[in-house]
């Protein structure tokens, strides 16, 4: 029988995953493979015990079994904070929903700032744009911490085409790590990244591009899933894709990101897989939302977290406040808010005077 709590004796490097979803979950796996025994918080107890006695996760990956070496299993997953961090942890990475991670963090401040201290690396995985402030994840997590050097010494965004459900089966995947300092970029990229190149990261310094994209994605998805479930066909989708890199340029470059920083694996490398997948949560509700189920039931019919849905309100909130126009994000926007129909939302994107594009 293999020992669930093996993890707190063994030798191996430890890391913790704060939320169990599938893709926390599927990023531990990645860590395992590196060579880091894991501890995976998740709040529901009941889900962890059966996650613990099945080898996987039911809720979020089914089927996944956790790696295991030399008899001993590398994941564990646990409601109890203290369990999770007790043995401090060289890496810690922060999976909850995008709109929970402020009061995730705060409502264990000091905990957080100790794991934090110890830790080399933070990774930042969660992806959205706060609703209510309009604020990315990295600046979230400053003020919920309320230490800004303690996050800059510490965390790094990831981001890039990093399908949960492949990531757990092993399958060949690049992604982009980015820190506010060069150095920190590519300490979290040797310690993500795996020795036979499976798991290969791209170091970056412009946080703000990569958290752009990773965010406004999943709204591009959304549309795309749009497109497919009307049936327009593979020209249509590839435009409104194109639109949607566009958009999160701008909001990137206004934000002060690099405006090419878009020609990243967080950027055009996300966007094509997200925006073109059935796999693609977001993807799926914009198809449901075209043929006719409601935003609700189509929520429901996620096992997970759509983050494009309550993204693509403070996507438009940000984008306004900065005086930008962007016109697929408001479509999708107008959709969700059930003012237009997909068909109508679309229409009128493509009846534009001028295509964006142009005015670069």
């Amino acid at each position: 029988t293999v020992s669930v709590l093996y993890w707190k004796n063994t030798t191996m490097k430890k890391a913790t995953v704060f939320g169990g979803g599938a893709f926390g979950t599927a990023l531990a796996f990645m860590l395992a493979k590196n060579g880091f025994a894991v501890s995976l918080w998740h709040p529901n107890q009941a889900e962890c015990d059966a996650a613990n006695a099945a080898g996987e996760n039911l809720h979020g990956l089914k089927g996944a079994k956790f790696p295991e070496f030399g008899g001993r299993r590398a994941l564990h997953f646990s409601s109890d904070l203290e369990t999770c961090i007790s043995n401090a942890p060289e890496v810690v990475i922060f999976a909850v929903p995008m709109q929970r991670l402020r009061k995730f963090v705060v409502d264990r401040r000091d905990r957080m700032c100790a794991t934090l201290q110890s830790a080399k690396i933070a990774v930042i995985a969660c992806k959205g744009i706060e609703k209510g402030t309009s604020k990315l994840a990295y600046t979230v997590l400053e003020e919920a911490v309320g230490d800004v050097g303690l996050v800059r010494a510490r965390a790094v965004v990831i981001a890039g085409p990093t399908f949960a459900r492949e990531l757990a089966e092993f399958k060949p995947t690049s992604f982009t790590v980015a820190a506010h300092d060069a150095t920190l970029a590519r300490t979290a990229q040797r310690l993500l990244s795996t020795a036979d190149g499976q798991f290969r990261g791209y170091a970056s310094t412009d946080v703000i591009a990569v958290e752009v994209a990773s965010a406004v994605k999943n709204v591009v998805a959304i549309a795309a899933g749009m497109v497919d479930g009307m049936g327009y066909g593979r020209n249509a989708r590839a435009a409104v894709i194109t639109q949607g890199l566009y958009e999160i340029a701008l909001v990137s470059r206004t934000m002060g990101g690099v405006f090419g920083g878009v020609l990243t694996m967080a950027g055009v490398g996300d966007v094509m897989l997200t925006a073109s997948s059935k796999l693609s949560r977001n993807f799926q509700v914009g198809r449901e939302l075209a043929q006719g189920v409601d935003l609700k039931a189509a929520k429901k019919n996620r096992n997970a977290v759509s983050e494009g849905v309550p993204t693509c309100e403070a996507v438009v909130q940000l984008g306004r406040k900065l005086g930008l126009t962007l016109p697929l994000c408001e479509a999708v926007y107008s959709v969700l808010k059930v003012e237009k129909t997909p068909q109508q939302a679309l229409a009128a994107i493509r009846g534009l005077d001028s295509a964006p594009l142009c005015d670069e």
